[in-house]
């Protein structure tokens, strides 16, 4: 389908992302059905001119009905794929309802100076629930639980986390490296 319309929509994330221009000159937005998303997400090329903004949203008032999975059909809690949204040199994205489970490191990682907000989602399972690496990243109204790390700022990262739910971590629930601002 051309993912134009609810009745025709694409069948994964990633089609539905590499519908968009390269140039985004206006507010672009990505609306998931509810459902489980067994895929990993690679977010690069997309040059955001302004204040547009590119949303991808799924159910902020039920995060867990749009999920973003690392594991297959058949073994629901073995991670298969590494990274839930890998987000490489990426401005102007905004990241809302939907949880990211069982990746075998990231659910959400940021890298190349990208810029993100991740608003109204969920973390579990995952070997770092949501992280930045020389990227800006602000998170607001996340729940993060059963994973290695949760919430992680390295190497020149700018971070900000409002109103946040961290627990049941295996090691730490915020890791930050001496080089990232928080």
């Amino acid at each position: 389908y051309p993912g134009n319309h609810p009745t025709h929509p694409k069948r994964t994330i990633q089609a539905a992302w590499n519908t968009l221009p390269t140039l985004i000159n206006e507010n672009a937005t990505i609306h998931l059905a509810d459902g489980v998303y067994r895929e990993s997400v690679d977010m690069r090329g997309k040059s955001v001119i302004g204040d547009a903004i590119i949303t991808i949203v799924g159910n902020s008032a039920a995060p867990g009905q749009v999920r973003v999975c690392g594991a297959d059909i058949g073994s629901e809690t073995t991670d298969v794929r590494q990274k839930g949204f890998e987000v490489i040199g990426q401005k102007g994205l905004l990241i809302r309802g939907m949880r990211f489970d069982y990746f075998t490191y990231d659910g959400v990682f940021l890298d190349r100076y990208s810029s993100v907000t991740v608003e109204d989602c969920e973390f579990a399972e995952c070997y770092h629930a949501l992280r930045a690496f020389n990227s800006y990243l602000e998170a607001n109204s996340v729940e993060m639980w059963n994973s290695k790390f949760g919430f992680v700022a390295q190497r020149a990262a700018y971070a900000i986390l409002y109103d946040a739910n961290i627990h049941d971590m295996v090691y730490s629930g915020i890791d930050i490296s001496v080089s990232a601002n928080v």
